[in-house]
């Protein structure tokens, strides 16, 4: 298994973070909740016309001293340990949300990030609006077939009605 690089200095900032703004320890989680999403994720031999296989995995691991940083900076300014993690994680998830492989956008849209308390309800909201994207999509997709088939028809008709009034 491959591992992070300075993983064990990120964590002892934030271990040293938490000792200084009280001994709770959040975490936050950045994930996407679209059944699937693991199967892309580590499909390394799919070619994707956009995005590509570990879209989150890799922003983590280029951006370990900036999300560093970022939970510095925004924990100093909030005082809050809680904050940092979810300005970190968010800006963990729109760089993973970059580079995620696009079919119908109910992947990306699926993505979340959430203190660990909060996670089901913040998953079930990001399942929930993906999968809203996604059957809009579809239905888009069906309609304009429709709409497509409709014409065609049209088309057909109307070139028959001039051919019975050329006898």
């Amino acid at each position: 298994m491959a591992s992070i690089t300075n993983l064990k200095s990120l964590q002892a900032k934030i271990k040293a973070l938490a000792l200084r703004y009280g001994n709770k320890k959040p975490v936050v989680v950045v994930g996407f909740t679209q059944n699937y999403a693991l199967h892309v994720h580590e499909n390394t031999k799919s070619h994707h016309k956009v995005g590509q296989a570990k879209f989150l995995e890799q922003p983590a691991r280029v951006m370990q001293s900036e999300l560093g940083r970022i939970v510095e900076q925004v924990t100093a300014r909030s005082q809050s340990l809680e904050k940092g993690l979810l300005a970190a994680g968010m800006r963990l998830q729109r760089e993973a949300q970059l580079l995620t492989p696009v079919d119908t956008s109910a992947l990306k849209a699926s993505a979340f990030t959430a203190l660990e308390e909060n996670l089901q309800s913040a998953s079930a909201n990001a399942y929930t609006y993906s999968q809203a994207l996604k059957a809009g999509k579809q239905a888009y997709r069906l309609r304009k077939r429709q709409e497509s088939f409709d014409a065609a028809k049209s088309k057909a008709w109307k070139a028959a009605k001039r051919k019975r009034g050329k006898r």
